[in-house]
C-alpha cells in the first residue's frame, strides 16, 4: 500500500497548487487529523489517514474539475475511485477512504459538499480534520501480522 500512498502524494504535490484547497492543506488535514486520533486513543492505520487526507478535495483540483459533477465531494470520490483501482489499492482500505471523502464537511449528507454559513465558520484544514478523523473514527481497524481488516463500528 505504502507505493501507492507515494504515487498518489506526488500527483497531488504536482497538481495541488492551490493555495487555499492544495497539496499544503491536505498536509495540515493530515496533521490535524492524526492529533485529534491520537488525543482521543483511536487505533488507526497511517495510509488510509494519509490518503483520505490527501484525496478529500481533490476535485478542486483544475485537472478534474471540468471533467466530472458539479459538486467537488463527487469529482473527489470519483477521481479518488479510480486512482485508488489502478494502484490496486484494497478494495476493504479504499471504502474506509472513500467514506471519509464523503463524509466531508462536517454536517452535509453524505457526498454533497454545503458551506458552512457564518463569519465564525472554522478554517478549511480544521473543518476536513474534523470530518476526515471523524469519518475515519467510525470505523474499528484491527491488525494482525498478516492483513488488516476492517469494520464498521456503531457510531453514537
Amino acid at each position: 500500500m505504502r507505493v501507492v500512498v507515494e504515487e498518489i502524494e506526488s500527483l497531488v504535490s504536482r497538481a495541488g497548487g492551490h493555495p487555499i484547497w492544495g497539496y499544503v492543506h491536505c498536509l495540515r488535514v493530515h496533521a490535524l487529523a492524526e492529533m485529534l486520533e491520537r488525543e482521543e486513543r483511536i487505533d488507526y492505520d497511517p495510509e488510509i489517514l494519509r490518503l483520505s487526507a490527501l484525496l478529500h478535495d481533490i476535485g478542486l483540483y483544475r485537472a478534474y474539475s471540468l471533467r466530472e459533477s458539479a459538486d467537488h465531494v463527487r469529482r473527489s470520490v470519483a477521481v479518488a475511485t479510480r486512482l485508488l483501482r489502478d494502484g490496486n489499492f484494497p478494495s476493504q482500505a479504499a471504502r474506509v477512504v472513500l467514506d471519509a471523502i464523503e463524509h466531508h464537511p462536517p454536517g452535509a449528507p453524505p457526498g454533497r459538499s454545503t458551506e458552512l454559513p457564518s463569519s465564525r465558520t472554522p478554517s478549511p484544514s480544521t473543518t476536513s480534520a474534523l470530518s476526515t478523523s471523524r469519518g475515519y473514527s467510525a470505523w474499528s481497524v484491527s491488525k494482525t501480522t498478516s492483513r488488516t481488516s476492517w469494520r464498521r463500528r456503531a457510531t453514537p
